[in-house]
């Protein structure tokens, strides 16, 4: 099979990669001279062969094409290509795509296109499939509103398309409700990364639950502001907690217990309490998000773990998406829409009921 891509002919032709998407869609508002180079690369590369197109005037109907979705991911560099959060969310793609057998790939973030030249490449798929961004995208503005567009991830109000979601205030709420049913009240909540979406909407969850039980402290949250970046890659060191650390042991009466916003914060702050002697779960119970098992089984002790389907988030996406291809659910397109998925908490060894927890003096 031929594994050159759009913008392989567009620079072997000439050609901008939307004249290709024209020809590919068999558009006729296309100048002869463009349209000759163009059929010439890829019948020379045998693009049209490879990726089964029926473009008017090459190749009879003879049976139906196979769907095609293009996945696209605004804010992630193909540095997130090898990465387990993006593994599960191709997991559930790969499952949407086999049981409609539907084929996909994925278009990374790409500075070097223009909005107008990144809606070209994408406009000879059948469906686009958007991972959630910081802001909306500036390529959706050129997309045909007859082209289906699904979200996945989490919620962006200003996307005008159905999407589909982690539920991330519920996370809040339930890992704090557990805190508290385990008999702590002074539950302290850290986000690292104030700039991001999902963080907040834990937060949020955080504060609310807080209120509703009379215990909110705004001591107890602790923020390190930061800034989004348009294009960002996964993180390859653990954060430095030991500031967040020494801020909770100057409040007073201290926290028992600790609500990270990830598994990654919640293993930078284990080191940083082993730096410090202090013991997990006898000083602070401690709780993080995503369940990663790499992380979380290899930590001693083992860290309790919200789990969230990022798979079936992706899945339930790509299902939506191909069933609007087809014809079901086309009132949705164009329109804002959002369903939330959950996930459950997952108990290890990093939280004890608070009339288990020792009350020891901690080494300073």
């Amino acid at each position: 099979m031929s594994d050159y891509t759009i913008k392989d002919i567009a620079r072997m032709a000439g050609v901008s990669t939307g004249t290709v998407s024209r020809v590919l869609n068999g558009a006729d508002n296309i100048a002869p001279g463009l349209y000759a180079k163009t059929m010439e690369v890829l019948k020379s590369t045998n693009y049209l062969e490879s990726k089964r197109r029926v473009i008017a005037g090459t190749e009879p109907k003879t049976r139906k094409a196979m769907k095609r979705i293009c996945v696209v991911t605004p804010d992630m560099t193909s540095a997130w290509s090898g990465h387990h959060l993006w593994n599960e969310y191709l997991h559930g793609i790969e499952n949407a795509c086999r049981a409609a057998n539907c084929r996909y790939e994925v278009q990374f973030a790409s500075p070097e296109l223009s909005p107008a030249e990144q809606a070209e490449s994408l406009v000879s798929s059948d469906g686009i499939l958007i991972k959630s961004s910081f802001d909306v995208p500036d390529f959706m503005q050129f997309l045909p509103p007859e082209l289906p567009v699904v979200g996945f991830g989490s919620y962006n109000p200003g996307m005008l398309c159905p999407q589909i979601a982690i539920d991330n205030y519920a996370v809040g709420v339930v890992m704090t409700e557990h805190f508290l049913k385990m008999g702590h009240t002074r539950i302290a909540f850290v986000n690292h990364e104030t700039h991001h979406k999902m963080f907040v909407a834990r937060e949020r969850g955080y504060v609310e639950t807080m209120r509703a039980a009379g215990l909110y402290d705004e001591a107890l949250l602790i923020e390190h502001k930061t800034y989004p970046d348009r294009e960002f890659s996964p993180l390859q060191s653990l954060p430095d907690m030991k500031p967040c650390l020494s801020e909770l042991l100057r409040v007073t009466p201290r926290p028992t217990a600790i609500v990270f916003v990830n598994d990654w914060a919640a293993a930078g702050f284990y080191q940083a309490c082993q730096a410090r002697n202090i013991a997990i779960p006898d000083t602070f119970s401690v709780c993080g998000v995503d369940n990663t098992l790499s992380i979380c089984e290899i930590l001693n002790p083992s860290l309790s773990s919200f789990e969230l389907p990022w798979s079936k988030v992706s899945e339930f996406a790509a299902a939506s998406l191909i069933e609007m291809i087809e014809g079901i659910g086309r009132h949705r397109m164009n329109v804002t829409s959002v369903q939330y998925l959950g996930g459950r908490l997952v108990l290890r060894d990093s939280i004890k009921r608070l009339d288990e927890q020792r009350r020891e003096s901690m080494p300073l």
